[in-house]
């Protein structure tokens, strides 16, 4: 190529090419994946990282399959291969052929090391998890103003609830201001008046990313906040430290709807079949009310109040007779048996004993006497029928 002579990007390109792919064969490099990406043609795309630059990688499905190993976010790993550049970008990558494991990346050990703090804590205890309410009259949407989660997670709300309230509360879902960001926005959902449910997330992303959702103040935010919160943060296969502390985890932004409002059309459904149901018990309770209502209008009472009461009057007057002579039976039976007891007391007394001829001696003061107790010039009283005799003893004799 001359020096005073220009040439087209594409020639430039080529010639840069040839260069580069003739000077960087089976370099052998150690970095930690990120951006990973698997479409359907069976090859991968990843990024291959530091703490100071990074190197875009291809795995092409042939050495996919012979490598028997898929690198993973977050992986920290070791790849040969030929550094090419691809002419419609101008960039360059480097075509991975051989790949193994080197370790757990920077990003993934915290992870693992935070995760394993927090569990152990009960941050994530299922137990503490809130349920979500069946119908909120308010939800917090906190993401990215400007993101493409924020759309996609009110339209699948108001697809399936139109008339949904929803309050957002925009803030930094990535970089330096992510993590104030998102534990100040979830503080103030907490008091935003009528709110019943917080949704917080973002897009998809690499784990670097997505990491201010593993932030340990975002995760204890999170698990501490008063009402039921959703986690929505990227892909499905994209788990953060989040959706663990939430008490629902969405799959995707999408995926919220499902999770925070009944589907309007379905709710209209129910409250059509619920009134029907309750037409129907109110009828089956007056059609109650009217069959009772008719037994009573066909009721003696009903329909010949003072034949009841002279009939009720008559079977009072039965009872009192009954009653009257249980009474009389009664008393007549006491009276048997006193007069019998009396016949009995009779027979027993002293008294009764003295109309046979006895008597009963006693001393001046009452005391009945025994022989034994007699003595001469003693002064003695006698009772007989009729009477009492006072005497004085002349002569004691036994015998």
């Amino acid at each position: 190529m001359k020096a005073d002579q220009a040439v087209c990007v594409a020639e430039f390109t080529k010639l840069l090419k040839q260069d580069i792919e003739l000077r960087y064969k089976n370099v052998h490099v150690l970095g930690e994946v990120s951006n990973l990406s698997k479409p359907s043609s069976g090859h991968v795309y990843f990024t291959l990282k530091d703490n100071k630059a990074s190197l875009s990688c291809v795995m092409w499905r042939s050495t996919v399959a012979r490598a028997g190993f898929v690198p993973q976010h977050g992986d920290l790993i070791e790849v040969k291969g030929n550094v090419t550049l691809y002419e419609p970008r101008g960039s360059y990558q480097l075509d991975v052929r051989l790949i193994k494991p080197a370790g757990v990346g920077d990003l993934e050990k915290r992870f693992q090391e935070l995760k394993k703090k927090l569990w152990e804590e009960g941050l994530f205890d299922p137990d503490n998890k809130k349920e979500l309410p069946f119908l909120p009259r308010r939800i917090a949407l906190i993401t990215s103003a400007s993101g493409a989660a924020r759309h996609d997670m009110e339209r699948s709300i108001r697809s399936r609830f139109p008339p949904a309230d929803i309050v957002m509360i925009g803030c930094h879902v990535q970089g330096m201001e992510a993590m104030p960001g998102i534990v100040s926005s979830i503080n103030l959902a907490q008091k935003v008046p009528g709110v019943d449910v917080v949704v917080c997330g973002r897009g998809g992303g690499s784990l670097e990313d997505l990491w201010a959702f593993n932030e340990e103040a975002v995760v204890r935010a999170i698990a501490g906040c008063r009402l039921p919160i959703i986690s929505a943060v990227g892909h499905e296969v994209d788990v953060t430290l989040a959706d663990f502390a939430a008490d629902v985890r969405a799959l995707t932004p999408t995926g919220v709807g499902e999770l925070v409002v009944p589907e309007w059309f379905a709710l209209e459904d129910m409250l059509v079949e619920e009134k029907g149901r309750l037409a129907r018990g109110l009828k089956k309770s007056l059609d109650q009310s009217r069959w009772r209502l008719t037994l009573i209008e066909q009721s003696s009472a009903w329909q010949r109040p003072q034949m009841l009461v002279h009939e009720n009057g008559q079977y009072l007057d039965d009872l009192l007779g009954q009653i009257k002579d249980n009474v009389s039976a009664t008393i007549n039976d006491f009276s048997t048996d006193l007069r019998s007891l009396e016949g009995q007391l009779k027979a027993l007394s002293p008294l009764a004993i003295l109309q046979r001829g006895y008597s009963v001696t006693t001393d001046e003061n009452g005391n009945v006497l025994k022989m034994n107790k007699v003595e001469k010039d003693q002064n003695i009283q006698v009772r007989l029928q009729g009477g009492t005799l006072k005497a004085h003893v002349v002569e004691v004799k036994g015998g």
